[in-house]
This record gives structure tokens, sequence and C-alpha cells, in this order.
């Protein structure tokens, strides 16, 4: 169904958690789903990011049969464009979206990866 989601924690050894990681709107029959991250920002630029989008796709690709991975991400987020694109995903497309929260026009970038193995 579109409404399944997994959620992930990167943690140290103390179990401190340094970054959420989530696969959401899975689609078993397209074999895609949506990622997001939240890293918490004293563990920013520690490769901590990468290191939980590697893990997440191992499992999406390999253990749930995804085949095709999307991300959206604020243009006014620099790190989390970079993140992303040093992950090998790539960019698709940039377009504005209402922020109900914030009443405001937001601009967003796409980015897909896919697992052409699965």
């Amino acid at each position: 169904t579109g409404n399944s989601q997994h959620r992930f924690v990167l943690s140290d050894r103390q179990h401190t958690p340094l970054v959420f990681v989530d696969l959401y709107c899975i689609c078993k029959r397209k074999k895609e789903a949506k990622v997001g991250i939240v890293i918490d920002h004293q563990y920013h630029r520690k490769g901590y990011g990468l290191q939980a989008l590697q893990l997440l796709e191992a499992i999406a690709f390999n253990q749930l049969n995804i085949k095709s991975l999307q991300a959206e991400v604020r243009v006014n987020n620099p790190p989390s464009v970079g993140l992303f694109l040093k992950a090998g995903y790539c960019q698709s497309a940039t377009y504005c979206r209402w922020n109900i929260r914030d009443v405001v026009l937001q601009e967003y970038h796409s980015f897909y990866k896919t697992n052409d193995h699965v």
C-alpha cells in the first residue's frame, strides 16, 4: 500500500540516536518508496547521514525488493541536497508547493535513485 512506513535509527555505541531515516509511501506493486532523513544538527557533516542512507538503501533494495527510491528536499537546504547527490541520487525536478503550516510557497528538488538489479 501507499501508506506503509519503516523508520530506522542510526545510533552510537551508547545508543544515542544520531540519524532517523524513513521509508514511506511504499508501493510494493510499483516497487518504489520515498526516503526521509532527519539528522540532529550536532551530527551534521560527520558522515552519519550518508551511512544511514546507504544502510536504508541496502534494506530497501535487497530485502524489500524496492526498485526506486525518491526524496523531496527543500531548495534552501544545501546540506541535504549535497547529501542526496553524494549518495548517488539524481535530481529529476524542481517545483513549488504550499507549506500549509507556515502558509508559504516553498521550492523543492525531487531526487531519485534506482536499483537496476531488482
